[in-house]
């Protein structure tokens, strides 16, 4: 009998956040604006997060 797992082991589309956060704050600390690089990491990771689960949907 297969137990039912809420969460799939193979989903990795959540380190998308944290890879974003950091790729943002260096660019931020690059060109001198930590906050804004932060957030438009922030935001990448999201959509990054987002497309990677549409495209695994369609298949």
């Amino acid at each position: 009998m297969k137990k039912f797992n809420k969460w799939k082991e193979d989903d990795q589309s959540g380190l998308f956040i944290p890879a974003g956060l950091f790729i943002g704050m260096g660019v931020g600390f690059l060109i001198d604006q930590l906050v804004g690089g932060i957030f438009l990491g922030l935001g990448l990771g999201f959509l990054g997060m987002a497309l990677v689960k549409i495209n695994k949907k369609k298949k």
